[in-house]
């Protein structure tokens, strides 16, 4: 299935049949080489998924919550505390893949530096027969991608009011020099008060861990999600990552929720040259009733350079 995909992506690349022409965009090529390679390792990652007992030490294992690329989520009940908890268990064995656990510890690491009401905080994070895991809250509600599926755009007042708290959330991660990097509605989940709660800080770093980072990393080197990738990520510099990527990508959360629709569309090559390449959409050109101070703020957070 990753060859197919990959097969006529590559081609419209190569040959410029898709939408756009790609030709005269060597550095757009790489970038979508790059990230199809790391689907493929995902797919391993994901062949390696772990299937927890019953009983994994003090946790009672209920059920599985959900599974991404990095890991399996499930809920648990803490025996010793006597709470439900959510644990993480990665895909990969702790002996398996230095880089993917290497990952994996980071996220914890950096998500238990910050201590905010709307971050999702660590409980506990370590290994137990060989497989590592992290016991977290068990936040019940829906993910913010579930809600802007299955409703209308929400009205301007209620957009603002969930992405300023997005925002100070964020904030009070960066004062901490945590940098989340792959924010996106699937990794927001909004409470039964309505209260949205950020998780799944996988792909975060602190800001004195660049050096580290370019050692699990390398130039060139795709981080996040396509469709809420700051320029700079899909550029894959390093070097310039930082608070920006993660204001980009509320500016997209932003544009989405006021208007339904993510600002650039089409296949992911396109819109990976979108990003890299087009002034960002008015939100108001799609949805007329937009006032124009939130088209001020969407296309600011979306700028191209990060200054």
């Amino acid at each position: 299935a990753l060859e197919a995909e990959a097969d006529p992506l590559l081609r419209e690349l190569r040959d410029g049949s898709g939408p756009d022409p790609y030709n005269d965009e060597p550095e757009l090529q790489e970038a979508l080489a790059v990230l199809l390679e790391e689907k493929r390792e995902d797919a391993a990652a994901d062949s390696a998924k772990v299937e927890l007992p019953s009983t994994f030490g003090r946790y009672q294992i209920l059920g599985e919550i959900g599974a991404g690329a990095m890991g399996t989520v499930y809920l648990a009940y803490d025996s010793q505390l006597e709470r439900q908890v959510a644990l993480k268990v990665p895909h990969f064995r702790s002996k398996d893949n230095a880089k993917l656990r290497a990952r994996f510890l980071r996220e914890s690491k950096a998500a238990a530096a910050v201590h905010h009401p709307n971050i999702c905080p660590i409980f506990e994070a370590g290994e137990i027969a060989g497989i590592g895991f992290f016991a977290m809250p068990f936040v019940e509600g829906e993910p913010l991608s579930s809600i802007i599926a299955s409703r209308r755009p929400m009205s301007a007042d209620d957009a603002v009011r969930l992405v300023r708290v997005l925002a100070l959330a964020m904030q009070e991660a960066h004062n901490m020099g945590v940098i989340h990097r792959d924010l996106k509605p699937d990794n927001v989940l909004v409470n039964r008060r309505g209260e949205p709660v950020i998780t799944d800080f996988g792909l975060a770093s602190r800001n004195e861990e660049l050096v580290e980072e370019a050692r699990l990393s390398y130039d060139g080197m795709l981080i996040g999600s396509p469709a809420y990738m700051s320029p700079e990520q899909v550029d894959g510099e390093i070097s310039l990552f930082g608070p920006a990527c993660d204001i980009y990508s509320l500016g997209v959360i932003l544009f989405e929720l006021l208007t339904g629709e993510q600002p650039y569309q089409g296949t992911l090559a396109s819109v990976l040259a979108q990003i890299a390449r087009d002034p960002p959409p008015l939100p108001s050109s799609r949805r007329d009733t937009i006032p124009a101070a939130l088209d001020a703020i969407c296309l600011r957070a979306m700028a191209k350079a990060p200054a």
